[in-house]
């Protein structure tokens, strides 16, 4: 609740039972451009390999299918340390890793830090359910190049993979798991807008 900076009102009465209120700040409704135009804006992978880490079998298979509609290779894994040995198996081909925030035997923090004691340069976005508001920054500190909200939109993680690729390639042009990305044309950007 404090997360979406809301709160709840309790009211009771001997006899007659509870009320709880819920208080929720309002949110705008955005407007949505024409699909084709959205379609047409959608930035699209050139068969590089993503590790995707996530213990929620629908949210596993649905961030595969996505990935793999946007042009990328996709590894997965169930949980972190799982993650850590897939990793290890195909280090030199993955050039982004997506791992959950919360998942059983290692969490998202657990995985990147044992991921960049083996590869410093380590490319890893963090996945999370819950906002992280004001705790971003933080957590980007951690090392995480980036980070998505479930439920994860397609434009919003074709950006933030497209964005990860490109800055990677501009700063190793001779990484062997990135080679693939050498095609992406160069963007000053470095901060993805939806």
């Amino acid at each position: 609740m404090k997360q979406h900076d809301g709160y709840i009102e309790l009211e009771s009465e001997e006899g007659k039972g509870s009320t709880f209120t819920v208080y929720l700040p309002a949110v705008q409704p955005q407007e949505l451009s024409p699909v084709e135009e959205v379609v047409a804006e959608i930035p699209r992978g050139h068969g590089e390999t993503v590790l995707v880490a996530e213990d929620e079998p629908m949210v596993l298979e649905i961030s595969k299918a996505l990935l793999e509609h946007l042009g990328y290779h996709v590894l997965t894994a169930t949980n972190g340390q799982e993650a850590v040995d897939i990793f290890n198996q195909h280090q030199d081909q993955i050039a982004l890793i997506l791992a959950d925030m919360v998942m059983p035997q290692m969490d998202g923090v657990d995985v990147l830090e044992a991921l960049q004691a083996q590869d410093p340069e380590v490319k890893v976005v963090l996945v999370t359910g819950y906002p992280l508001g004001k705790e971003a920054p933080k957590v980007l500190g951690k090392g995480f190049i980036n980070w998505l909200q479930k439920p994860i939109r397609l434009t919003r993680l074709a950006r933030v993979v497209d964005q990860v690729l490109k800055d990677s390639k501009k700063n190793d042009h001779t990484s062997p798991n990135l080679a693939k990305a050498a095609s992406l044309p160069s963007q000053n950007q470095t901060e993805v807008k939806e």
